[in-house]
Order: C-alpha cells, then structure tokens, then sequence
C-alpha cells in the first residue's frame, strides 16, 4: 500500500476525445484510474485507454445500464468502489467521464496529503418533501432526448407531485435524516469501507424507496444520511 496513491472512479458514457483529454490529465504515478462505462454507451471498450498514457494503469468495472435518477447509479457507484478498494488508497474521486481537473495533479496530491475530511456536497435548500415523500412518475423519462416529450414528462410529474401534497399524501419512509447533493465526492478509505460494509442495509432502503427521485446513497458513521 502507497498511501499517497489517489483512486479516480470514473463514470462515463460517451466524448470519447473528452475523456482520452481526462485520462491523460489523470496519468500520474500516484493516481490509479477505475472505469465505468455504460452498458447503452456506443463507445468501444477496447478504445477508451489512450494509447499514450505511461504512468496510471485503467481498470474497467462490471458494466451497468444507467438511468437518470435511477437506483443503477447506485449500483455503478458500487461497482466502482469494490473495485477500486481492492488496493488501499488515500483518496477516492468519483468523476464523471466530462470532467477535467482544473489543477494539476502535483497541485491536487498536495492539497489532499496529510488530510482526513471528506468531500461531500449537499443543498439545504433541497425539497425532501416533494422528492422523498411523493409518489415520483416518469423518473425514467427525464433524459427523454426529444425535449418536448422530455418537457412534457416533466410537467405531469411536477402535477401529479403538487396533486398528491394537496391531498396530504406522505410516503412511508425509514426513519432518517435526508439531505441530497452532487454525487460526486472525494473520500477516505475508511469512508468507503463504511459505505461497503453498509451495502445490504442501503440496498433495502432502496427498495422501500422505489419511486423516489434518488441517485446515490452516502453513510456517516454506520448510519445512511444522505440520499441524492
């Protein structure tokens, strides 16, 4: 174990010129790279690896069908951590396949040596009412790619929403405290053995959570705090 080496956890479905620019940004000895690539992705596997990197090697996880707002998000992201968790790292990036460091990586390594916080970004501004509480339709539809059908799935969810807090309709639900955020992070090791170890507990919540606008899950101490 190199304590210092960074894990990138990378999430990508299609640019194939943009993520060769990311991967390339990420070749460092202190960086090891894990992929995930959509299962619907029309992108060639075997041509993802720019044939030019020297330093960080690239290792492809178990391939899901993503859906926005859909509990296959969940499932990439763990993929991607018991992937990644095979060899201990300092620190676990998860990316999306469009994102670029805007520093470089001697800059990044530096910020992050000697560090022991986690990452995570959330709103406090978030509606839990309408996204947890509510019986959420046409999730699967929100990435619609005509945005006038898109537009159109869009405002009969919004209706059927504001319909059901009219009427007083709450969802039952574990008892947690729910926040939601980005799901991109930066962790510790430790964070994301919790996050594993924790990983049956989450998949039940998900299934009581069906029709709820979610797209991660995120563990604090043992505890599921964050559903985003």
């Amino acid at each position: 174990m190199i304590m210092d080496k960074h894990a990138y956890l990378i999430i990508a479905h299609s640019n194939l010129e943009q993520l060769h620019k990311l991967l390339l940004l990420l070749d460092d000895p202190r960086n090891d790279i894990y992929i995930h690539l959509d299962l619907k992705s029309k992108l060639d596997i075997k041509k993802i690896t720019p044939p030019h990197m020297k330093y960080s090697h690239c290792k492809f996880c178990e391939r899901v069908n993503v859906g926005w707002g859909n509990v296959s998000q969940i499932q990439t992201e763990f993929n991607l951590f018991e992937l990644a968790t095979q060899v201990e790292h300092s620190y676990y990036h998860l990316i999306s396949g469009i994102d670029l460091p805007l520093h470089s990586q001697d800059y990044i390594h530096r910020y992050f040596n000697g560090k022991n916080f986690e990452y995570i970004g959330y709103s406090p501004s978030w509606n839990v009412r309408e996204r947890v509480y509510c019986h959420n339709l046409f999730l699967g539809k929100l990435r619609y790619p005509n945005r006038y059908v898109r537009g159109g799935f869009q405002k009969l969810r919004q209706i059927y929403n504001k319909f059901q807090i009219l009427l007083g309709y709450r969802r039952k639900q574990p008892k947690y405290e729910f926040q939601a955020g980005c799901n991109w992070v930066s962790v510790t090791h430790d964070f994301v053995l919790s996050l594993l170890e924790n990983k049956d507990e989450i998949n039940m919540l998900i299934v009581l959570m069906k029709f709820t606008n979610k797209h991660s899950l995120i563990t604090r101490n043992s505890e599921i705090v964050f559903i985003m």
